[in-house]
């Protein structure tokens, strides 16, 4: 009895660190049972914001650090994307991309929290005072995505964390 092979797509990347204003360039390679009708192959570049908060728990006694939990919010705030392929019927190849991150990608990070506060309360929360006493930290984290659509069924899909030098 043999198995039978899974469709799927990999996702090839020459880099894994990128400057801002640099190229990402690689390729997506899809290995399928048998030809495939999908509504597009696209590659996406996205930027996802993690808010992470310390909230202690009180007990007998007052504060107990040791049983503290932690609030984590994502949220993503860039999403370039880059269509390879539209609605056809698609087989075993692979397709060639590059995305050009914006020179000014940095700052749509640093945007997107300011537009979700008010002046004040992102002035506060930057300074070294309020991340102490409220134990909160922000992180950006970058991905590239291809994903082949396919109508009523699950879409084939790779992500693959970058790193952005600043």
């Amino acid at each position: 009895m043999g198995f039978i092979k899974k469709s799927k797509i990999t996702l090839f990347l020459e880099n894994d660190k990128y400057l801002p204003g640099s190229q990402i360039k690689g390729s997506v390679s899809l290995s399928l049972n048998k030809p495939l009708k999908a509504k597009s192959l696209k590659v996406y570049l996205i930027g996802q914001k993690i808010i992470r908060q310390r909230m202690p728990k009180f007990g007998i006694g007052g504060f107990k650090a040791r049983n503290s939990r932690i609030n984590e919010v994502k949220y993503i705030f860039f999403n370039q994307v880059i269509q390879l392929a539209g609605e056809e019927e698609y087989s075993n190849q692979s397709y060639s991309f590059e995305i050009k991150i914006p020179d000014d990608i940095l700052d749509i990070s640093k945007q997107f929290i300011q537009k979700e506060l008010s002046a004040d309360a992102y002035e506060f929360l930057q300074s070294a005072k309020a991340k102490e006493m409220l134990d909160w930290d922000e992180k950006d984290r970058w991905f590239v995505e291809a994903r082949l659509s396919i109508p009523f069924k699950r879409d084939l899909k790779q992500k693959k964390e970058i790193q952005l030098i600043t």
